[in-house]
């Protein structure tokens, strides 16, 4: 290593650990900031509490419902994304059905290649 590299080796390395010095003080201050929001958190839940059970309760209720309702909604959009593909899918190989058929050979040397490749110690 001539003298220019080792000394921008040791520059690259000076700045790393500064750079590592100012994330780990950024960390801590933003470890500060989130241990201020919790206890603030917690005494506005203690303050509220009462309340804040009840509301809770009806927010879960209505998360519950609607939470179903996308549930269905997105089994049924899934569906019909699968449905457009394997279209897709099968409009391409009616397209160009030697391609397909020559990387589905490929495919399935290469699996037996690695299948019987696990019997061999």
């Amino acid at each position: 290593m001539n003298a220019g590299e080792k000394l921008e080796s040791e520059q690259v390395q000076q700045a790393a650990d500064t750079a590592a010095t100012d994330v780990a003080a950024l960390a801590a201050q933003a470890m500060d900031a989130m241990r201020k929001a919790v206890d603030d958190m917690t005494e506005l839940l203690r303050a509220n509490a009462p309340g804040a059970v009840s509301a809770l309760k009806e927010a879960g209720k209505a998360a519950g419902n609607n939470i179903g309702g996308m549930a269905g909604d997105l089994a049924h959009n899934a569906s019909d994304i699968g449905r457009d593909r394997l279209d897709e899918l099968c409009a391409a190989v009616r397209r160009n059905p030697i391609s397909w058929l020559a990387a589905a050979a490929g495919l399935g040397l290469i699996l037996g290649l690695w299948n019987n490749r696990g019997g061999r110690t």
